[in-house]
Formats: structure tokens, sequence, C-alpha cells
């Protein structure tokens, strides 16, 4: 009866992990994907811009676009650190107890430990983020403000300031204590 017990939990807890593991692949390919949308309409945007298609006014558009991608991202980041956590702390305890093996699921403690902490890949992860979130809106924001010509591009252009510093802050209060770039 016993064996059977533990078959039964090891099969559970292997269908839970899997289900997980697709779930992060689907995160990681949802962040990849708003990604390459927030620099396609940043793209898109210069574009015109720059070949004067419309007015360089647009670039006011990118913070709010930009901000809705970053939040979106973000999102999916702390949906991923806490499918990790709970992989780590509920399915890999209860796996190593009815396999009777601690050496087993050390492959996620590997990334984190040896992966992830190195200096060239927190630097490289941490600046593309930069570059690519957040970079977006102040390099328009900095474009546009010669173009700053009525009270409503002056707003536009505030309110820009005021959705970057809130994305901003937003991801400074998320990031206290956890790894999500």
């Amino acid at each position: 009866m016993q064996g059977d017990q533990s078959e039964r939990v090891l099969t559970c807890a292997l269908a839970e992990f899997t289900a997980l593991r697709s779930e992060l692949d689907e995160i990681a390919r949802g962040q990849r994907h708003i990604l390459t949308l927030n620099v396609t309409t940043a793209a898109a945007f210069f574009g015109f811009v720059l070949s004067q298609t419309i007015s360089a006014r647009l670039l006011l558009i990118t913070p709010f676009v930009s901000a809705a991608f970053g939040l979106l991202y973000q999102q999916y980041t702390l949906h991923a650190k806490g499918t990790g956590t709970y992989i780590a702390q509920q399915l890999r305890p209860l796996i190593v107890e009815y396999a009777g093996d601690e050496r087993l699921w050390r492959w996620e403690q590997f990334l984190q430990q040896e992966m992830y902490r190195t200096l060239s890949s927190r630097v490289a992860m941490r600046l593309a983020f930069v570059l690519l979130v957040p970079g977006v809106p102040v390099f328009s924001l900095v474009w546009v403000f010669r173009y700053l010509d009525s009270p409503w591009t002056w707003i536009a252009w505030l309110a820009g300031i005021a959705v970057l510093a809130a994305q901003l802050s937003s991801w400074l209060i998320e990031a206290r204590g956890v790894e999500w770039i």
C-alpha cells in the first residue's frame, strides 16, 4: 500500500510539474512577444517621424504604449517567479520525500545560483530590459521636447513623464527582494 501511495504522489507531482513548466514556457514566450511588440511599435513611430510622414508629436504616445507593455511584462515576470517558488517550495520537497533522493530537481537551483548570478548575465539582462522598455519613452520624450508648442502637447508630455515615473516606481517597489529581470 505504501508503494502505491508513493507512486501516486510522484505521478501527480510530476504531472503538476509538467503543467507548471509548460506554463512557464508560455510566460517566457509572452514576455518575448511583449518586448518584440514594444520595439516594433517604437520603430514604427520613429520611422514615421523620421520620414516626416507624421508629426513628431506622435512620439508623445510612446510612454503610454511602452508602460502598458512594461507592466504586462512585469506581471508575467511576477507570475513566473511565483510559479518557480511554488515548484521549489512545494513540489520539490514532496518529490524528494517520496523518491527518497535529495539530488532530484536541482536545475532551477543551479540556474539561480550559477547561471543568473554571473555579472555578465545580470548586466546583459538588465541593460537590455532598460533599453527596450523605459529607454524608449525616455528617448521619445527627449526627442519630442523641441516640438512642444501648445498647452495640449505640454500636458501630453507631462502625462508621459508621470506614466514613466509610475512605471519605474512600480518596478522598483516590486523588485525589492525579487529577481524579476
